[in-house]
């Protein structure tokens, strides 16, 4: 690199006048760092990630976000992403909030059998117990009196994330397991496909009802103490009919939740939970959320490499589409599809219900 000198070089003419170097295989440069030729590069050249555990998951993440838009999001890529949310929190949020991996489909879907086998395989698994004989996940989750759980429910309705959360104290003779559950709320964002009276789409209450069944019984099983808690279902922003964002959305929610929480603790405010959750924003914008979880993961993948790594952006060539398959059915994805303009969703009506004129997929 230049010397800086602190002297200002010459006018530039035109402030588009930009070059770029074009090498093997496609490759630009603006040369801020020597390129190595492909035939010459060796193993000190390519770097090696340092964490590999970190690399492996989150470059899955990064193969599931760089899809499409509108297609299903890993439950590896929400585990990676909120993940990451908590770890930059203040250390007063991070001391009382949690974060867990996602969990699903067994413990919420509808399957009867599923669910059963997996709390056999809980039960029965030594290796996930602790001294005390508690099962490590049950042990985990009172460790924090706020819990942000992203689940994974696949039913008739569909297959989308869910964000169930949570308010515990603990036990004066436990001062640091919050085993009593307060109260606990239950944020779906998609909407029955069969409208109401009144024509709208509403939160689908089946579903809702189910899910608030089997966390009773989680509770339960996990000794946690519920009498007396509240359970309720809060209010997020909606997917249209037919869409396939509730990744987006599950993330989108549990940032809005933790940025509640950062607020509330900063301030010293008391928060009862009693008088109900907050409701979430009316309005998510899908893609623009998945840009920042790939920006995200893209920065992890980046730093289990140690920072060797460098990040690569691969241009499309316009009108050119390629055949994929997502979620089982097989979809053309052109340049749009990736980085295209995109009209914005609604903002949806104060009672969090889908308006029947704006439940249609937007046309791209």
């Amino acid at each position: 690199m230049a010397e800086n000198t602190g002297e200002q070089g010459p006018p530039v003419a035109d402030p588009y006048d930009y070059r770029v170097r074009v090498g093997d295989g496609w490759t630009l440069g603006d040369g801020t760092f020597d390129r190595v030729r492909e035939s010459r590069k060796t193993k000190r050249d390519v770097p090696r990630p340092s964490h590999v555990d970190v690399a492996f998951r989150s470059m899955s993440a990064l193969s599931s976000l760089q899809l499409s838009r509108d297609a299903p999001i890993t439950t590896t890529t929400i585990d990676v992403v909120t993940n990451e949310l908590w770890n930059y929190l203040p250390p007063q949020v991070r001391d009382i909030a949690a974060v867990p991996s996602p969990s699903g489909p067994e413990l919420w879907s509808s399957d009867d059998q599923q669910l059963a086998e997996m709390y056999d395989r809980m039960n029965n698994d030594p290796t996930a117990h602790n001294k005390q004989g508690e099962y490590n996940l049950y042990a985990d989750l009172k460790g924090k009196q706020w819990v942000f759980w992203p689940i994974w429910v696949e039913d008739q309705w569909g297959k989308d994330f869910v964000v169930i959360a949570w308010h515990a104290y603990a036990a004066p003779e436990t001062p640091n397991r919050y085993d009593r559950i307060g109260t606990w709320v239950i944020y779906d964002p998609r909407r029955n496909p069969e409208p109401d009276q009144d024509g709208k789409h509403s939160p689908i209450t089946q579903r809702l009802d189910r899910i608030n069944v089997r966390l009773s019984q989680f509770f339960k099983r996990g000794k946690f103490h519920i009498s007396g808690a509240a359970g309720s279902y809060g209010n997020c922003s909606p997917m249209g009919l037919n869409e396939t964002s509730s990744g987006e959305r599950c993330y989108a929610t549990i940032k809005e939740l933790l940025n509640n929480l950062i607020s509330t603790t900063i301030t010293n405010e008391k928060v009862d939970r009693n008088h109900g959750w907050p409701s979430l924003s009316r309005w998510v914008f899908p893609y623009l959320y998945r840009v920042e979880m790939t920006g995200i993961v893209a920065w992890t993948v980046m730093a289990s490499h140690g920072w060797d790594a460098r990040i690569a952006i691969e241009a499309l060539e316009p009108k050119l589409g390629w055949e994929v398959v997502v979620d089982g059915q097989r979809r053309m994805l052109g340049p749009t599809d990736l980085s295209g303009p995109a009209r914005a969703p609604p903002i949806t009506d104060q009672d969090y219900r889908l308006d029947p004129n704006a439940v249609a997929r937007p046309q791209y």
